[in-house]
C-alpha cells in the first residue's frame, strides 16, 4: 500500500482513478500523475503498479531529507521502474537533481530503473489519453451476455470490421444509447479493438472483433 496519502499543496490537483488491475482507487497529486496512471492502467505490458510506493532518504545541506517518488511499475517483462512525474520546466531544478540522483542509486541497488515522466513525455499520447478517459467512463458498466453475443455475432457477419455507428445500425434490437456504452466497454476491455492512438469518432473509427484474424491490436 502507499507509504503516504496524497496531499493538497498549493495549487496542485489531487484526485483518484479507478483501477481494475488493483481493485481500488489510485490517487494522484498532479495531472501528469493522473495521465500516467491512466496509461499504465490500460497498458497490457504493466502487471501491477502503486502510487506513493516508498520513501528514500537523501542528504543535502548537512541534513537528511525524505523523498517519495510517485509511482512504482512492474512490467510483464519482469523489470521494475520507479517513476517521478514532474512538469518539464522543473526538470533542471538543482533540488530535484539531488533527489533523483539518490533515487537512481537506490534503484540500482534494487536492480530497478528510475525515470522522470514529464508533460513533454506524455504529449505524444494525448489522443490515446483522451480516448482512455472516454472509454473508462463507460468501462464500469457490466455488459449483459446477450448484448455481447449480439455484438460479436454482427461483427462476424459484417466481416469483423466496421465503425461503431455502422455496428449500431446493424443491431436494431439494441438500445442506441445504452448499448453504445456497452460497445465502448468492450473496446476498453480489448474484446473489440481499434487504433486508440488516433482520435475516436463513432462514425469514422474502425473497430474490429478480436476474434477476426486481421483485427488491429490494442495500441499504446
Amino acid at each position: 500500500m502507499p507509504v503516504r496519502q496524497v496531499q493538497q499543496i498549493g495549487h496542485n490537483i489531487i484526485g483518484g482513478v479507478p483501477s481494475r488491475k488493483l481493485g481500488r482507487m489510485v490517487h494522484f497529486e498532479s495531472l501528469i500523475e493522473e495521465r500516467y496512471i491512466r496509461l499504465i492502467e490500460y497498458a497490457p505490458e504493466v502487471v501491477w503498479y502503486e502510487e506513493q510506493p516508498c520513501t528514500i532518504r537523501y542528504r543535502a545541506n548537512h541534513h537528511d531529507h525524505p523523498y517519495t517518488p510517485d509511482v512504482l511499475v512492474r512490467w510483464r517483462s519482469g523489470t521494475t521502474t520507479l517513476v517521478e512525474c514532474k512538469p518539464q520546466h522543473q526538470v533542471s531544478d538543482p533540488k530535484n537533481a539531488l533527489k533523483w540522483t539518490a533515487a537512481r542509486l537506490w534503484c540500482a541497488a534494487q536492480q530497478w530503473t528510475f525515470v522522470v515522466v514529464t508533460d513533454a513525455t506524455l504529449l505524444p499520447f494525448a489522443p490515446l489519453l483522451d480516448n482512455l478517459r472516454l472509454l473508462l467512463s463507460h468501462a464500469h458498466h457490466p455488459v449483459p451476455p446477450e448484448v455481447r453475443e449480439i455484438v460479436l455475432r454482427v461483427m462476424h457477419d459484417i466481416g469483423g470490421q466496421c465503425s461503431i455507428a455502422t455496428l449500431m445500425e446493424h443491431c436494431p434490437q439494441l438500445d442506441p444509447l445504452l448499448d453504445r456504452t456497452h460497445v465502448l466497454a468492450l473496446l476498453y476491455d480489448g474484446i473489440l479493438s481499434a487504433d486508440l492512438t488516433q482520435p475516436l469518432h463513432l462514425a469514422e473509427t474502425i473497430i474490429a472483433w478480436k476474434g477476426a484474424a486481421d483485427a488491429p491490436t490494442r495500441c499504446l
